[in-house]
């Protein structure tokens, strides 16, 4: 894919990383500055289908997961140094800190050469072994603390912030087996805070990462979320869609409510639905894919019709579940994901 496919407007793209790097802008000036990136790349928007669902041979399905994680302020905190970290290799590895220099050693120039073996001249340093991707490696050190200093140390560690953390999970499937082809992940630290209406911001460069790392060569991306349907039709199908251009569906599971304009509950029929208008606009479908189920809300992202992705959606469901195979898979990767991370 071309850099130049990535473009954002008021954004930039590290070209080594591919992560995008909102521009400084103050906080107060976030919410305003991404509206006006979002107006402008409406223009990009294609509506035109671009798909073949005969001619379909994968189809991805993504989805992502937050949680958070507590750190302590104070790095010299008893027991406690938390750093954070982020992992090249897409496996899990065993990330071994080597050579720590030993605080308060006896003999100098002694070396810490494996990680989690105290070393004979220092005093109680300890380094721990954690499996890591793209993760969070937590180093615990034992310093020596003077008895009188205690209750301060204990006020320190009481001292702490919330640091938030999300996983994008992709998984490819065949399109006419159904089975997974490929499954990719990436993680790292949110910096970009909660905007309603601006989340894609927050999700496309963890997306972005996670597509770099993708083999297959998908025909078609469901994201677990909304598309075409948004206050400016950027919702994060359209807006990822426009920077990988390819063809991109947004199907969620609860109803983004717009311009206080409520949804017409569709027939219990398998596949009934109604569609959401808005100003004599379109925005998206409410879809019931298994009788007396709860629907979705699909709407087109980029370079596909309504009518085309609402086909290929309703193929895409299955007896298990009322949601489409590739992001049901999605989600469920995603938990996974998150537990591994907080495990460790």
């Amino acid at each position: 894919m071309k850099h130049q496919e990535r473009r954002m407007l008021n954004t930039m793209i590290d070209k080594d990383n591919k992560n995008i790097k909102i521009q400084a802008v103050k906080e107060t000036g976030i919410e305003k500055d991404f509206i006006e990136t979002q107006l402008k790349l409406q223009s990009d928007i294609d509506l035109s289908n671009a798909v073949d669902i005969s001619k379909i041979k994968y189809v991805a399905g993504v989805d992502l997961a937050y949680w958070k994680t507590t750190v302590a302020k104070n790095t010299e905190v008893k027991n406690s140094i938390v750093e954070n970290t982020v992992a090249k290799n897409t496996e899990v590895k065993n990330s071994i800190v080597e050579n720590t220099s030993a605080k308060n050693a006896k003999a100098k120039n002694s070396e810490v050469k494996n990680a989690g073996e105290k070393n004979t001249g220092a005093q109680n340093a300890e380094v721990k072994t954690v499996d890591t991707t793209d993760s969070i490696s937590v180093i615990s050190e034992s310093k020596p603390v003077n008895e009188k200093k205690d209750a301060e140390y204990e006020s320190e560690y009481e001292s702490e912030y919330e640091s938030e953390y999300a996983a994008c999970c992709i998984v490819v499937i065949d399109y006419e087996s159904k089975e997974v082809i490929e499954r990719v992940h990436a993680m790292d630290k949110i910096s970009v805070p909660y905007i309603p209406g601006c989340l894609a911001f927050r999700e496309i460069p963890l997306f972005l990462k996670a597509y770099d790392k993708l083999i297959t060569k998908p025909d078609v991306f469901v994201f677990d979320g909304n598309g075409y349907m948004h206050p400016r039709h950027m919702g994060l199908a359209t807006h990822a869609g426009i920077i990988i251009n390819k063809p991109t569906v947004g199907v969620a599971k609860s109803y983004y409510k717009i311009d206080d304009v409520d949804y017409e509950m569709p027939d219990e029929e398998k596949n009934s639905y109604t569609d959401i208008v808005i100003n004599g606009d379109v925005y998206g479908r409410v879809l019931r894919t298994h009788s007396g189920v709860k629907p979705i809300f699909l709407s087109t992202g980029n370079k596909i019709d309504l009518e085309t992705a609402t086909e290929l959606v309703k193929s895409l469901v299955s007896d298990d579940g009322h949601i489409p195979i590739p992001t049901r898979l999605a989600d469920i990767m995603t938990h996974e994901v998150r537990k591994m991370y907080q495990e460790s």
